[in-house]
């Protein structure tokens, strides 16, 4: 979505709060994209409308964001993935961080996971402290490495520091809403997290799940 786009998205979401009162609830959020140097920029741009959710994402497959973070060296640019999240966890801005582990799929035959496995603990440890959850995104089915981003090996270590965990699907169309909830909260519990984070009004509830 464009920024000039923003006034239309929210025209269409309180048209359709309106509309389905008596059928559903529906809440205003967006999913904002973080780089470091943004941050000011994202403050004004929360502030221009009553968001009760703000998901928090680094997408390193755009082509902007490999030019300037991308060095030729695979590992480095993983790494450097990681340390963004924890920025963007640090920042405050954000109620739970979208897809962690997208990276794997610039370049999916250089992805080891032993290999970044210390890297990634670390940044969890810092994420923890701030208190941000972070999404288990099941589009990920569709991608190169096909597994939910992030993968169950993250999974662990986020419950092992008991971050809350929000579910999502990418839903840019219809059919997608909720896509594979079902095996996510399965691997959910798999992975030893009993409850899946919600937010309203930028308050964090939690679900718990029954399997």
């Amino acid at each position: 979505m464009e920024l000039d786009e923003l006034p239309l998205y929210l025209d269409m979401v309180a048209e359709t709060t309106e509309r389905f009162a008596e059928k559903l609830e529906v809440h205003l959020g967006l999913e904002s994209d973080y780089c470091p140097g943004m941050e000011r920029w994202l403050e004004d741009l929360h502030a221009r409308a009553p968001f009760q959710f703000i998901l928090g994402s680094v997408h390193p497959h755009l082509t902007q964001y490999q030019r300037r973070f991308f060095k030729g060296d695979i590992q480095e640019f993983f790494k450097t993935y990681f340390d963004h999240l924890v920025l963007a966890a640090e920042t405050g801005l954000f109620h739970s961080l979208a897809h962690p582990d997208l990276v794997k799929n610039c370049f999916p035959e250089e992805w080891h996971y032993s290999e970044i496995e210390h890297h990634i603990k670390r940044s969890l440890d810092k994420i923890a402290k701030t208190g941000v959850a972070m999404e288990l995104n099941t589009s990920g089915l569709n991608k190169r490495i096909s597994e939910m981003n992030p993968s169950l090996a993250i999974l662990h270590e986020i419950a092992a520091r008991d971050i809350p965990v929000t579910l999502g699907s990418d839903s840019h169309t219809p059919e997608r809403v909720g896509a594979e909830f079902e095996n996510a909260l399965q691997l959910l519990s798999t992975a030893g997290i009993t409850s899946v984070a919600h937010f309203l009004n930028g308050a964090r509830h939690s679900v718990p799940i029954n399997t």
